[in-house]
């Protein structure tokens, strides 16, 4: 009786291990694809916000 309840037990541990291994790959998989969107929000900001600035501010220029 004690062999089968250790066995049960042993699955149960390593299926509740392997569900937040999922979930935690889940987790990062959702976040990796956040910091891709932001990475673009940034250069998207950057770029507009370089060439607004480039654009309002002729005596800056080289003109050269």
């Amino acid at each position: 009786m004690n062999d089968h309840l250790t066995i049960v037990s042993l699955l149960l541990a390593l299926f509740f291990m392997m569900w937040f291994a999922w979930d935690q790959n889940e987790l990062v998989n959702n976040q990796n694809k956040e910091i891709n969107r932001l990475q673009q929000q940034v250069l998207f900001h950057n770029l507009f916000t370089q060439r607004i600035y480039n654009n309002q501010n002729p005596t800056y220029r080289n003109t050269d």
